[in-house]
């Protein structure tokens, strides 16, 4: 399982970057759709054909369960971090219109997919605090590697942080 020494070596005490993240994705990207290409052959049996679709990974042997756990676990934060950008310019217009209440309705409008709906539960599911309730980086759970710390400096999801602080305030209140 060298993908996983790989990965833990991309830490500095068990904290990552997602440049570093987006890195390993990218190197493992081939064994990723191997895995899916090899599950969607067993799946097909000349009925429907599935090719969306792959089997849960708690069907999965072993090794590839637990490389497909991290893989899928990885890449669904790094899909989040892709909006980093947008949302650095979202809180930028915020603070140019937060005073206009017809402004902001619109501000929140535009923005009610992302923060309603797709980052709804980023901030509880990622967001980690210590002891004194005092937030650090982001924290992700691999389920079949219970054992694996996993923490994503903080820097580099600020502005999504920022927008979900700002959004969620003006929206739910």
């Amino acid at each position: 399982m060298n993908w996983i020494k790989d990965f833990q070596a991309l830490s500095q005490n068990h904290i990552y970057s997602m440049d570093k993240i987006q890195w390993w994705l990218l190197k493992y990207t081939e064994k990723n759709k191997s895995i899916y290409n090899l599950e969607r052959s067993r799946n097909s049996d000349g009925q429907k054909q599935l090719s969306d679709i792959i089997l849960p990974l708690f069907w999965r042997s072993g090794k590839d369960r637990i490389f497909l756990d991290l893989y899928v676990t990885l890449d669904k934060i790094s899909k989040f971090h892709r909006n980093e950008r947008y949302f650095e310019q979202e809180v930028l217009d915020y603070h140019k219109i937060a005073n206009s209440d017809s402004d902001l309705k619109n501000w929140i409008s535009k923005n009610k997919s992302f923060g309603a709906d797709v980052y709804v539960c980023f901030l509880t599911d990622y967001l980690d605090y210590d002891e004194n309730e005092n937030e650090e980086h982001l924290k992700v759970f691999v389920p079949s590697l219970k054992d694996l710390e996993i923490f994503i400096n903080r820097a580099d999801f600020k502005y999504t942080i920022d927008f979900l602080e700002i959004f969620n305030y003006n929206y739910w209140n």
